[in-house]
């Protein structure tokens, strides 16, 4: 009783309770979404079914991030695109490194988790646009949502209820739990494989916070599921596929936001657009 006093838990209940869409309303929306988007239910013979269900649980999960996101007005980082293929070879090269820590005390880098999704696609052979809807777009972005946007968006909250002064304890707490419970979600068969996604959910988190919007992690999440999805059974360099993304990404991200003046020129060739000195000044002002 004395705890309960110390710490007033009884009022801060009372202030989680106002804010119940964060925890009765989230656990409602990825119920559904989990039975839309498992691949065991949603691969379906009835296609255009499967699509109603796609979009709507979608929307669904887009909307609910709207409402939650902590970061509504927060104007995020320039270099999307960039960002993205960079998080992606490096969560690619280190969970590379991993692999070969479990080929030497497994004898296979193999997961559970990819066993299953292979074997759904298996025995589904006419179902391949299903599978690979759910595993490289409803997946990611739901995942992310649920790992990277509700629990950071509670995480943050959570700590304004308990007089929580340094961000930077709750950007740990966020990445340590969140990292943690995307790995050991995915199914497993032994306690080190769970660890090849905990490294995934860390680069996920923490490119999250540095870029500021659930574009980042959501488009990493999408490239890597595709990539592998896409290259099962065939001889896919993986490394020439990670750098020529990012060097296509940093040469149209250059060019779309570079203020020197001969890419400025290019671009508004590009583009046809005409430009006088006095819009050119403003523009680049508007950079700044």
């Amino acid at each position: 009783m004395s705890f309960i006093k110390k710490y007033d838990i009884g009022n801060k209940w009372d202030q989680i309770n106002q804010k119940a869409y964060l925890t009765y309303i989230s656990l409602i929306v990825f119920c559904i979404y989990g039975i839309i988007a498992d691949p065991r239910i949603a691969v379906t013979k009835n296609t255009t079914f499967f699509i109603i269900m796609f979009f709507s649980a979608l929307s669904m999960v887009i909307l609910f991030y709207r409402r939650i996101s902590p970061f509504k007005n927060v104007q995020p980082k320039k270099y999307i695109l960039t960002l993205i293929t960079t998080g992606y070879l490096i969560a690619t090269s280190i969970e590379n490194g991993y692999n070969k820590i479990l080929i030497a005390v497994n004898g296979t880098s193999n997961t559970l988790n990819q066993e299953v999704l292979d074997s759904i696609l298996k025995n589904n052979p006419d179902q391949h646009f299903q599978y690979f809807s759910v595993v490289s777009i409803l997946a990611p972005i739901g995942e992310e949502v649920l790992f990277r946007g509700t629990f950071l968006a509670s995480i943050l909250f959570l700590g304004k209820i308990f007089n929580v002064k340094s961000k930077r304890k709750e950007y740990i707490c966020f990445l340590v739990i969140t990292s943690l419970l995307f790995g050991f979600m995915h199914s497993f068969d032994n306690w080190l494989t769970p660890f090849v996604y905990v490294i995934s959910g860390l680069v996920y988190g923490g490119l999250y916070l540095y870029s500021k919007t659930i574009v980042v992690p959501v488009g990493i999440h999408i490239l890597n599921n595709s990539i592998v999805a896409f290259s099962e059974g065939k001889d896919v360099n993986q490394l020439a596929v990670m750098i020529s993304l990012v060097v296509i990404a940093v040469m149209i991200e250059t060019i779309m936001y570079s203020k020197n003046k001969h890419v400025l020129f290019f671009r508004n060739k590009i583009s046809g657009k005409k430009i006088n000195e006095k819009e050119k000044l403003a523009e680049l002002a508007k950079d700044d």
